[in-house]
């Protein structure tokens, strides 16, 4: 009997909160079902000392006790995941690798890789601009796409987590060229989700009895959440849920759906993160079954929107790949949103120093 090949599946970040969240999902058969895998874990190679706290009379260092307690380094807390791994028996597994993020762990990392998950980015330090941090991930996530030029398949899929997600996804598809331009999305299917709980908030019923929410745009403040077209057990969501304000609510409750959980917990979504990455690399791989789900791609002029941005469309997924489902009505606010959204990703290429974006795009064969 023929043994099916194992499916690797590189996560960076892996030190993370988002990554204790994901890990066990995918080892446990969330996402690849029946599949065996292995988990090629990514972070830091290397981190710089902790600075040592000084006297502020004498100037000199304080003793140890006085010193706060060393933290675990990014290669320290995967070789704990990799532990936690191997004392969960998850019989899906079949190899567990760690490896740094520099050229020579990334080498291997890379190497025969089917799905590579990026959920870390660089963070944004205090007193630090919006456009400084856009511009510092765009250096790295350069880095990135060159790594994945240099050492992955062609056949790889990518998905980017870390923000600004829409726009190191973009920059990916500039420094890597040989990876087939619809293998790199964007993470939004959080947002979608977060959509679907409001209706089961709502109204009481699962997540499966609701189809057809949508979202469009940046994975930002701006984004462009939709229930026009959603259904609940197949009756249109308006003659559902017959109140105003709730819909009047939705879109800022959602664009702001982050902020109030960090606000709330004093950390970012990790939990919810890790279930939403969860479902769209489960949906890419297996496909949707006909149903619609939310998913960052760059666009090919799919709703006027320009070539190469990379942007959160409606999509259904099958053997034959991923496929945005046209044909909506877009109303005047939709056009307004639209609008606001393409403004946004493009001051983004502008600060990541790709003013020229759309001339890169059309020098690009695969969006020919």
């Amino acid at each position: 009997m023929q043994t099916e090949r194992i499916i690797k599946v590189v996560v960076t970040g892996a030190a993370g909160q988002i990554a204790y969240s994901l890990i066990p999902m995918i080892a446990n058969g969330s996402v690849f079902g029946a599949r065996r895998i292995h988990l090629a874990m990514v972070d830091l190679a290397s981190v710089p000392p902790p600075r040592r706290l000084m006297c502020d009379n004498c100037h000199e260092e304080l003793p140890p006790h006085q010193q706060p307690p060393a933290r675990s380094t990014p290669q320290q807390m995967m070789e704990g995941v990799r532990m936690e791994i191997v004392d969960s028996d998850y019989p899906r597994v079949a190899k567990v690798s760690i490896h740094g993020n520099d050229d020579a762990g990334m080498s291997v990392a890379l190497s025969g890789a089917d799905y590579v998950l990026l959920l870390g980015a660089v963070p944004r330090r205090a007193g630090q601009l919006r456009k400084e941090l856009i511009y510092a991930n765009s250096k790295a996530f350069e880095v990135i796409g060159r790594q994945l030029q240099e050492f992955a398949p062609t056949h790889a899929r990518i998905l980017t987590v870390g923000n600004p997600a829409n726009t190191n996804a973009w920059i990916l598809t500039r420094a890597c060229t040989k990876i087939p331009i619809r293998n790199f999305s964007c993470l939004s299917r959080l947002d979608h989700n977060r959509i679907i709980g409001q209706i089961m908030l709502k109204t009481g019923c699962s997540n499966e009895d609701v189809e057809g929410v949508m979202v469009f745009g940046n994975h930002s403040d701006c984004q462009y959440p939709s229930v026009a077209h959603a259904t609940i057990n197949g009756v249109p969501i308006q003659e559902v849920i017959k109140d105003d304000a709730w819909y009047e609510e939705l879109t800022p409750l959602i664009q702001s759906r982050g902020k109030e959980v960090i606000n709330k917990r004093g950390l970012s979504s990790a939990a919810s993160a890790a279930k939403a990455i969860a479902d769209h690399v489960r949906d890419w791989h297996f496909g949707t079954s006909g149903r619609i789900i939310s998913m960052g791609l760059p666009s090919l002029g799919e709703y006027g929107v320009p070539r190469g941005l990379v942007w959160s469309y409606p999509v259904m997924i099958d053997e034959t790949g991923v496929h945005v489902v046209q044909g909506f009505e877009m109303t005047e606010a939709c056009v307004t949103q639209f609008e606001i959204n393409q403004v946004q990703l493009e001051t983004e290429l502008a600060e990541a120093e790709h003013p020229d974006w759309t001339n890169e795009i059309a020098a690009d064969p695969r969006f020919a």
